[in-house]
């Protein structure tokens, strides 16, 4: 019956009502927490570290959840689950259950992430980077719509908060019933984690995986100073109202052009796009360091952004290239933990370099970006005189 459906445009929908309903409710959590549940903004925070947590540490065991389930399957469970523990948090009347609870939705949240992406693994290769680039703009589209929607609701009736969030979250997962059910993968592709470590522990450091999740975490490090130190390094000069509208700047671009990439990406290299997305990296780094007037501000966001709408689809897509023997669900579980990791070390290195070294940390970050971005057109060059002596050779 659902055969003719268009999974690329379906994921989209499903990506865009769980992101309205998950950036709903995020970004006011804590504050809901103390006016709405009377806790202290410790404890918020204890609730907010623990959600953190566990979307990104979840991807470490959901993986074989989704292999014995099936994709749609756990993706459906991921997304109704996360608003059946929504409906549950205005209710609950003890602190230990809101810690419960937000590590099961963290986990639920992962479920849902990570099973989408898995079923996306099974369409045809040539419409992945499409369907990966959609899921890239439907986050955007929430991450836009969901806080202007949560704070009107805050104001409004701020109980009802989390019920708006569960709402979408039904909604997503109804439309991802309309997904086609994946076929299951060769069991000679479906290994686990330990049986892919211990057919891999000869090769390890020389796996195409682990150098790949290495490699592409270095993305997520450059990533996460946008959104975590830049905010607090131009905040002597800039409103935080400006601030807002300047994350808006990066949701639009985002939605602009990530429809456009799928389309150009074969003129270049991946090694090529990926170079240049550390050059926009150390591009729109070094206009914040010789200057944090506005103007300059929006358009190192602007760069920023193009960089995102370059490598957000290219390393979902090279995931599948580089898995090896492991199943989808696990590698994508995996690259979630690493990314994570390089996002939190990122963090907190970028905010220490930042007190430590205030006026130099962007100049720090751009020439690191550009060199990258140097070493990676230099890596292209090479592979290519290589390709042309082994032919002349022939």
């Amino acid at each position: 019956m659902f055969r003719k459906v268009n999974e690329g445009w379906m994921s989209f929908l499903v990506r865009f009502f769980n992101s309205l309903g998950f950036y709903i409710f995020t970004p006011l959590l804590a504050l809901w927490l103390t006016e709405t549940k009377s806790l202290d903004l410790s404890k918020a925070s204890i609730i907010v570290a623990s959600l953190t947590l566990f979307s990104k540490a979840g991807g470490a065991f959901v993986g074989g959840l989704i292999d014995r389930l099936g994709v749609r399957l756990s993706l459906i469970l991921g997304l109704w689950s996360s608003g059946g523990i929504l409906m549950l948090i205005p209710v609950v009347p003890f602190f230990p259950l809101f810690i419960a609870l937000s590590a099961l939705l963290g986990t639920a949240i992962t479920l849902y992430n990570v099973a989408l992406k898995t079923q996306i693994s099974f369409m045809n290769e040539h419409k992945r980077l499409r369907a990966f680039a959609l899921l890239n703009i439907a986050v955007n589209l929430g991450a836009s719509i969901g806080p202007l929607a949560g704070g009107w609701i805050l104001d409004l009736k701020s109980f009802w908060l989390m019920f708006f969030a569960a709402g979408s979250y039904f909604i997503a997962g109804g439309v991802a019933c309309l997904l086609p059910q994946p076929p299951l993968e060769k069991e000679e592709n479906r290994l686990n984690p330990f049986k892919y470590l211990y057919s891999e522990r000869y090769y390890l450091l020389k796996s195409p995986f682990f150098r790949f999740l290495f490699g592409s975490g270095l993305l997520w490090f450059f990533y996460i100073q946008m959104f975590s130190t830049m905010p607090v390094y131009i905040s002597g000069e800039i409103t935080g109202k400006t601030t807002g509208l300047v994350f808006t700047l990066n949701a639009v671009t985002v939605i602009a052009f990530q429809g456009i990439f799928p389309s150009v990406q074969p003129k270049l290299k991946k090694e090529q796009w990926y170079a240049l997305s550390f050059l926009l990296f150390g591009s729109s780094f070094f206009l914040l360091w010789i200057d944090q007037t506005v103007v300059s501000v929006f358009l190192s966001m602007f760069l920023f952004s193009l960089s995102e709408v370059i490598w957000t689809p290219l390393i979902d897509t090279e995931i599948l290239q580089k898995r090896g023997n492991l199943s989808s669900s696990w590698a994508f579980g995996i690259a979630g933990v690493v990314w994570g990791l390089w996002e939190s070390f990122g963090s907190y290195a970028g905010l220490s370099l930042l007190k430590s070294f205030p006026e130099k940390l962007y100049l720090l970050l751009a020439v690191l970006s550009v060199l990258i971005g140097l070493s990676l057109i230099f890596l292209s060059l090479s592979m290519r005189k290589g390709k042309k002596m082994f032919r002349s050779e022939r």
